[in-house]
């Protein structure tokens, strides 16, 4: 399964889709519009279009995107309305989405009617989202499955100054190393960004442009947005000193996710603020989170707090979990097997204590995992990258390899 569902501390059912489903809720009141947008309230990455069932007309929805589902209230004329725009309307006609209609369960008619003309499901006005869980999993499932989406990683700060942002650039470099991996690194920080300066880059355009051009983006307009590095790590980030623009664009970050997730194999995310809202959407999709601990009881608290944020509030269960506790010294009095038992059933990666060549990286924007590949610490981000992406065997190919393969 791809969506998690559960019940928070309030006993409030909570779903969360792995994948976005856009939703056209045709509507004749407004007191079933107003039910239904606070039932898929409580559900992450659906994203419902509201229509009035009188301008529900080819016309007005010619310039529309197709949904996965439809939801219609079975009122007035809906069923001609229906009809005539599966005849008429191209948007429908190239659609996919399923068809749910809300109406009175007594009503045979309207049942009858909503099955000769092909709906899915025939539900209850006043449905909740535990009524209406089932339909948006399986087309959320089914998006998911049918499409080869990049692995969405992302490395969250349990504390500031953890190093989520150190951990995760070196990861991501070691991932690209594997030319079978075309990885994309997205540096999420809308105040300073300072990835772009540990990799010694300077990014002519990126995310600000990427959400603009949302609607026209491909291979080629991505290839020409996003800046390589010379380990072969694509790299995407927001404006260095536009905190403002950046926070107005960040909110429509989810809407190009899933069009990146199309052109690479891993995408690795750079949470280093923690869990913001704009970025609530990102977990429920993600493959894995990864939380960048210290060696201290307050950072492991806060890890231990987070990890029931998300287990409560974002439907995600701890296996999709891990963390990294960064800069560990064997001589402090915390100890791993301390830590392990703090967190329980979590899976937990050790970065040592090696400042002098993480400052100097950092400084000089040559990474570590670059520039000294045989440090501790260099050992630890091969350990963790490949953890995420185990390297197949190398084929045999000199002549001693042939002799004996």
């Amino acid at each position: 399964m791809s969506e998690v569902v559960h019940m928070n501390a309030n006993d409030d059912f909570r779903l969360a889709l792995k994948s976005q489903v856009s939703l056209w809720i045709v509507h004749s009141t407004v007191t079933f519009k107003e039910h239904i947008d606070a039932e898929l309230s409580k559900c992450t990455n659906a994203y419902p279009h509201y229509i009035m069932l009188n301008e529900f007309t080819s016309q007005n929805l010619k310039e529309r995107t197709s949904p996965d589902l439809i939801f219609i209230q079975a009122s007035g004329d809906w069923a001609q309305k229906l009809t005539e725009l599966y005849s008429n309307s191209l948007v429908l006609q190239n659609s996919n989405a399923s068809l749910v209609v809300f109406g009175d369960e007594g009503n045979s008619f309207d049942l009858k009617v909503a099955l000769r003309i092909g709906a899915s499901d025939f539900l209850s006005e006043s449905s909740t989202i535990e009524g209406l869980a089932s339909i948006l999993t399986a087309v959320a499932d089914e998006k998911l499955a049918s499409k080869e989406l990049a692995e969405l990683h992302l490395f969250v700060n349990s504390k500031g100054g953890s190093g989520a942002s150190t951990v995760s650039m070196n990861t991501a470099i070691e991932l690209a190393k594997c030319k079978q991996n075309k990885v994309l690194f997205l540096d999420l920080d809308i105040q300073f960004g300072a990835i772009q300066d540990y990799l010694d880059l300077n990014p002519q355009y990126g995310l600000h442009d990427i959400i603009d051009g949302a609607n026209d983006l491909d291979e080629v307009a991505l290839q020409t947005l996003v800046t390589k590095h010379s380990c072969e790590l694509s790299f995407l980030n927001f404006q260095q000193m536009h905190p403002i623009e950046n926070e107005l664009k960040a909110r429509s970050l989810h809407t190009v996710i899933p069009l990146l997730r199309e052109h690479y194999t891993h995408i690795i995310a750079d949470l280093s603020r923690g869990i913001e809202a704009n970025y609530s959407s990102l977990i429920s999709q993600s493959t894995k989170v990864f939380f960048v601990a210290q060696q201290s009881y307050v950072s492991i608290k806060n890890t231990n707090d987070m990890l029931g944020v998300l287990e409560l509030e974002y439907g995600l269960p701890r296996n999709h979990v891990e963390v990294v506790v960064n800069r560990y010294d064997k001589k402090q009095g915390l100890k791993i097997t301390d830590i392990e038992g703090a967190l329980g059933q979590i899976r937990v990666h050790v970065f040592p204590n090696d400042y002098k060549i993480v400052n100097e990286s950092s400084n000089l924007g040559k990474p570590f995992c670059l520039s000294k590949k045989k440090s501790a610490v260099s050992d630890a981000v091969t350990r963790l990258a490949t953890s995420i992406a185990p390297v197949e065997e190398q084929e045999k190919t000199g002549w001693l390899g042939k002799i004996f393969s």
